[in-house]
């Protein structure tokens, strides 16, 4: 029996045992009208391919009736209407190429016993058999199967079978690909069998792939993830072949971002005639994963005396609903010199051994939490840094777990000082990774002192190259907020200052890491030396360079005098200021495949960015976009450096520094070629940057 007949005879139990327990004797409940139901399996009909056998041979399958009602089910006859195809071969019932076949005396009439009834403990299943037999004329037959029964909903039922001579037979296996739970900075492929279960050659022409872009379909040398040309379908430069009773395999790959659940949907189109819809692969990932979520995201001290001991608690909780099974929590690194230790008691029965391993695991129901004491007790002072200031003793409390985040670590700090210090705290709103032009909402207000109240904050902050955000309203407000504008690494500094005059022993400190989230993401930053802030703002605060992203499609003037028509400043084909979001892609919303120009800096130093997250591209060949610079207007600033930056799937693929351009210039810059990836630098006959002084479009004016 398949899968789907199994799960409907579970169905049939259940319905059984509601209309048992439901009933009128001894309960005075209501009754339950007693009724007949069938169900076969296949419900949907047979297709043979006789043509795989030799002439004279047979192929057969078996035909399951099942009583899923209440009661007995009455099989009152089974017969087969079908026309001959051949006159002259088929003359007798006997001659037919389709015929029935039941077991001796289980011909019906028939009664099918429903589940309790009389001394049955499940469902009874009639079976019998359809035979095909290859007459040697290649003719395709038909006919219908007629079940004639007591059951109310449907008293005569037929089932088709029809009979082919040399057809393909498509069969996936598995056709639910579960790649279960896959966790942070790791992959998993999974390898799915295309059979050809007929007669003739089955040819595989095209493909259509939708849903998370985390996973990826591998055939041969052709390797891609659902984007905008998947989603329409796809035709393959060579079709798969695959000869009769051959098995042919294909990969699938999952490779989780985060911990969210994810699906695809994968079909294949072939020469099945009983596949016009295309056969289906559905892949999962994730769809269970136990959630942790730790408090406090690090462990400070801050100071304590030498031969004192403090502890502070970590709380380990369960976020979701499947069990978190925790087999490790140890301190790792540890560069204290034994100074700091865990007491693991809390999370175990009380008297329990202390030992958390993959053997002795602790298990946190959904919304369970757990908690670790972390303790330092350090014998002698911590030494002095360069800066005069102790350096911090540092451990990491590691969390092996079946999450997504299977390793987790907890930072864990303090010094010891003669002299009680105030300890400053660090937190982020929205965490510690984030896209680009996320405000960042930085606190600083629950750091806190032994000796008083904190009186003084002194925040800074290390920018990636390029970028000039800054600290609102100030860095000595308790709580600011910070604009993470270009892609890279930030780090916020905190030093506090409390109410005796004593200020923190050493800074907090908090790193950001800003990671684009497309599949393209461009940036243009820029330096301009006349300039002497760039990061003041207004309309003649600083110069103004604009980021063009060009589809295949966009087409104007010949302005470089390369001979091709240029790209730039097209509607809706270039994105640029004046076209932040056009329509490139599908019509339908829910798909993000439209580019946008997410940021336009106008009066200096950038960062302007473009993304776009599901690029158009075919396997058969590529989509190249195309990226310029063009300086609009320097404000009498004068000259500028230009930087761009280009990352795929997060990871920074190409970058061209310090670019000089005057006013009115237009740089191109690069080519970004999909599916492939491949970005390439742009370079005139001179094999010089391509840079055109004095580029205006005549067919482009600018509105008010």
């Amino acid at each position: 029996m398949n899968q789907a007949f199994l799960r409907r005879l579970a169905g049939a139990f259940a319905v059984a045992l509601v209309a048992i327990s439901c009933g009128s004797s001894g309960g005075g409940g209501p009754d339950v009208k007693k009724l007949a139901a069938m169900e076969l399996d296949p419900a949907d009909g047979l297709t043979f391919n006789y043509g795989s056998v030799d002439v004279g041979g047979t192929k057969s399958e078996i035909v399951s009736i099942i009583n899923t009602g209440n009661k007995n089910l009455d099989i009152s006859a089974i017969t087969l209407e079908y026309q001959p195809a051949n006159g002259e071969l088929e003359a007798t019932p006997d001659a037919y190429a389709i015929q029935l076949q039941f077991n001796d005396g289980e011909q019906p009439p028939r009664s099918v016993a429903f589940q309790g009834g009389g001394s049955a403990e499940v469902p009874e299943v009639y079976y019998f058999k359809v035979v095909v037999k290859n007459l040697g004329d290649d003719l395709p037959r038909s006919a219908q199967i007629v079940i004639a029964s007591n059951d109310e909903d449907t008293p005569t039922f037929r089932l088709p079978v029809s009979a082919v001579s040399g057809a393909p037979r498509i069969r996936v296996t598995p056709d639910v690909v579960d790649f279960k739970r896959v966790g942070a900075n790791d992959t998993r492929t999974e390898t799915v069998i295309v059979r050809n279960q007929g007669a003739a050659d089955l040819v595989i022409d095209r493909f259509l792939f939708t849903g998370s872009d985390v996973f990826k379909f591998t055939y041969g040398d052709l390797s891609v993830v659902p984007d905008a040309a998947t989603q329409n379908g796809v035709d393959f430069a060579d079709p798969i072949v695959i000869g009769p009773d051959e098995p042919v395999s294909i990969q699938f790959e999952f490779a989780p971002l985060s911990e969210h659940p994810a699906d695809a949907t994968f079909v294949l189109y072939s020469n099945d005639p009983n596949a016009t819809e295309g056969t289906v692969i559905q892949l999962r990932g994730n769809q269970e994963l136990p959630c942790i979520q730790v408090a406090p995201p690090q462990v400070d001290f801050g100071a304590v005396l030498p031969s004192n001991q403090q502890a502070l608690p970590v709380e380990i909780c369960n976020c979701g609903t499947s069990p978190l099974t925790i087999t490790g929590v140890e301190l790792t690194d540890d560069q204290s010199g034994g100074a700091f230790s865990a007491q693991f008691d809390p999370l175990v029965e009380p008297g329990a051994e202390v030992v958390i391993s993959p053997e002795k695991p602790v298990v946190l129901a959904g919304n369970d939490c757990g908690t670790v004491n972390v303790i330092y007790a350090p014998s002698q002072l911590s030494p002095l840094g360069p800066d005069g200031n102790p350096i911090p003793d540092t451990a990491t409390l590691l969390i092996t777990n079946d999450s997504f985040y299977a390793n987790l670590g907890i930072p864990v700090r303090g010094v010891a000082t003669e002299v009680i210090c105030p300890t400053a705290v660090i937190s982020v709103e929205e965490g510690e990774q984030v896209i680009p032009q996320t405000v960042l909402h930085l606190h600083g207000d629950q750091s806190y002192s032994p000796n008083g109240s904190i009186v003084s904050y002194q925040w800074t902050v290390e920018q990636p190259a390029g970028s000039v955000s800054y600290l609102i309203p100030t860095g000595t407000f308790p709580n600011p907020i910070f604009e993470a504008n270009i892609a890279g690494k930030y780090v916020f500094t905190l030093e506090v200052v409390d109410s005796t005059g004593v200020k923190s022993c050493y800074p907090g400190r908090q790193e950001v890491y800003v990671v684009p989230d497309e599949a393209i993401h461009i940036e243009l930053l820029w330096d301009t030396p006349g300039d002497p802030d760039p990061s003041d703002e207004g309309p003649a605060a600083g110069t103004d360079m604009d980021l063009h992203f060009a589809h295949p499609f966009a087409s104007g003037p010949d302005i470089d005098g390369d001979g091709q028509p240029d790209p730039w400043f097209n509607d809706p084909y270039d994105v640029f200021w004046f076209n932040k979001g056009p329509d490139w892609g599908s019509f339908d919303p829910s798909i993000d495949d439209d580019p946008g120009l997410d940021r336009d800096d106008t009066d200096g130093g950038g960062p302007e960015n473009v993304n776009l997250n599901i690029p158009e591209g075919d396997p058969q060949g590529e989509y190249t976009y195309r990226v310029a610079v063009h300086y609009w207007d320097d404000k009498n600033f004068g000259e500028s450096f230009a930087t761009v930056r280009v990352y795929i799937y997060s990871a920074l693929v190409f970058e061209v520094p310090d670019v000089k351009m005057y006013v009115n210039a237009l740089w191109e810059v690069c080519t970004v070629s999909w599916p492939s990836t491949q970005v390439t630098l742009t370079l005139d006959h001179n094999g010089q940057y391509k840079i055109t002084p004095n580029y205006k479009n005549p067919l482009f004016t600018p509105g008010p």
